[in-house]
Order: C-alpha cells, then structure tokens, then sequence
C-alpha cells in the first residue's frame, strides 16, 4: 500500500543533521555551582512544557497542585478527579526528584562535565536529546545574585525560543525523560544517580541540540558539538579535555550516571 511504501521510504532517507541545534549561553561572570544547578533545573522544566510532557508551565502546574491540596470537596468530586489528580501528583513527585538531584551539590566537586535529558521510551532508543555542556561549571565560590540567576534563566529560554524551533515544530509524544550526568571521575554526590558502565548514546536519527554555558574562563569558542557518521549510529563524541572534557574515541574513560527518576508525560498535553 502507499503508507507503507512510505514507511519504507523514510527509512531509507539517510540521517539529516541540518536540525541540530547549538546554542551557546554567555554569561558575563563565572559560573559557579548554583548557576549549574539552576540552568540544568530551568532546562528540565522548559523540555517538558515545551515538548508537551505537562499541560502548563512547571511553576503554574505545582501552583495548581498544592492549591488543590487545601481545597475542601465533596465525596463525589473526590471520586471523580482522584484518579487525575494521583496521575499528577506522582508526574510532579518524580519532576521533584531529578531537580533535587540536579541540586548545587552535584557541582561542587567540578566533576561535571555535560547533563543529557532525553526524551523516549528508554536512553538506548531516544526520542530527542538535549545536551547540555559546562565550560566551567562550579569553578567559582563567588556569591551570586538573585538577580544574576533570573539573568541566566532569561538568557536560556531566549536561547531555546530563537535557536531550538525546528526540534519544538516536530509531532512528540508522551514519552519519559531520561537525566544522565557526565563526569571526569566518580561522583561524591550520588543522590538518586547511579553508574551505567555499559552505556554508549547512539543518536540514530533522533535530533539534537546542543546548549553551551560560556563564562569569560572558558577557551573562547572551543566547545564543539557532537558529531554523527553518516548512517547516524555512531557514538557522539565530545570535547577535549582542555575545552571541556576528552573524547572517548581517544581511549579516555568517562563515567555516565544515570538520574534514577524518570518522568513520564501525561496523556492528552501532546
């Protein structure tokens, strides 16, 4: 039939990485761990809103929870939205849980060197990958301001709306996302993560947008973006040591742990 012809066709077509994104976060001072920790936690809550894994924006949605807590209804309403409101509060508890492991104490020790959030059904087969790269996380002790975090958190979302419109446009379904952390050496911190020695990104033919933070100590513009081979399978590479971490091509060892909540999107945002 011509559907699957079609089908068959789109398999064929051979990977297209003209969509993949770079955006490149310049902030005018150096990093330090809460700015790490506040633009990992803002990009979570941006995927899954714009990707429409929730109906409203993460604050509005927790806004809304905690005021129907308090409300007091009858027997019968209870009955009729009890099974809606646990599907909620369960998405929101597991939300809760990859931003408090995204917390500063994950950038204290520098280790730090990249944060995947992938959409799909499991990390070997993702949907659409966001990877999000530090030049120089927590390298800084300086205080920051509240006004220099909301700073941060505008230049991301401007960034996101301007560069990341061809991924946005594509159809997504409810999916779960996946929050892996890259790090140089073992992690003390360890809340809610654990290790995944077996495991390798295949990108196949998932898009990918790549989200740089650049402070005035990093290498100039020396954070590159992952590269693909042509049938899309191979493992992506990553920066150097000396722009953000070394290759695994090279033989260097890098250790993936992997962010054991997994939210899944409610049915009937997509």
């Amino acid at each position: 039939s011509l559907f699957r012809l079609s089908r068959r066709m789109r398999r064929k077509r051979p990977v297209d990485d003209s969509n993949d994104t770079i955006i490149t976060i310049k902030i005018p001072f150096e990093a330090n761990p809460l700015i790490c920790s506040k633009i990992s936690q803002d990009l979570v809550k941006y995927i899954l809103y714009m990707r429409q894994q929730i109906p409203c924006p993460y604050n509005d949605l927790k806004s809304s929870a905690e005021e129907n807590k308090n409300e007091k209804e009858g027997v019968r309403a209870k009955k009729t939205i009890s099974a809606k409101k646990r599907r909620l509060d369960k998405l929101l508890e597991t939300v809760d849980s990859v931003l408090d492991g995204l917390s500063p104490a994950l950038f204290e020790t520098r280790q730090v060197v990249e944060i995947l959030f992938m959409l799909g059904s499991s990390i070997f087969s993702p949907k659409e990958v966001y990877s999000l790269v530090f030049s120089n996380g927590g390298v800084s002790s300086r205080s920051i301001s509240d006004r220099q975090l909301s700073d941060v958190s505008k230049r991301l979302v401007r960034g996101m709306i301007t560069c990341a419109s061809p991924v946005f446009d594509r159809e997504v379904k409810c999916c779960r996302l996946f929050t892996l952390v890259r790090s140089q050496n073992a992690l003390t911190y360890t809340k809610l993560f654990s290790l995944k020695t077996s495991f390798k990104l295949k990108l196949k033919r998932a898009p990918l947008v790549n989200v740089f933070l650049k402070t005035p100590g990093s290498n100039d513009f020396n954070l590159r973006p992952r590269q693909r081979d042509a049938s899309g399978s191979k493992q992506i590479q990553v920066p150097d040591e000396s722009n953000c971490g070394p290759e695994e091509d090279a033989g260097n060892k890098y250790l993936w742990y992997l962010c054991e909540a997994t939210p899944k999107g409610l049915k009937g945002c997509a």
